[in-house]
């Protein structure tokens, strides 16, 4: 499945409750490894993140907060921590 064709059923609202809790546990991970700067950065969910060259989540340049696309809710366990811990 590409990018393109990933869909999901999810509002922003229920696919934000999917993916915050890889969202907090990565966030600890880093707060306790010295990056408190970490504590700031909030989760945010946004359709048009998708349809953008990102696909699936983007990052502020200051680092307050990650924005992700609904469907990455709907993505292996593995794939949400690596797009989070990238961003």
């Amino acid at each position: 499945m590409t990018c393109a064709e990933t869909a999901t059923d999810l509002d922003p609202d229920a696919a934000h409750l999917v993916i915050e809790p890889y969202f907090l546990a990565l966030r600890e991970i880093y707060i306790e490894r010295g990056y408190g700067r970490s504590k700031r950065t909030d989760l945010y969910c946004a359709p048009w993140i998708h349809d953008s060259p990102r696909h699936f989540a983007a990052c502020r340049d200051d680092g307050r907060a990650i924005i992700v696309a609904p469907e990455l809710a709907e993505q292996d366990e593995r794939i949400v921590l690596a797009v989070l811990a990238h961003e």
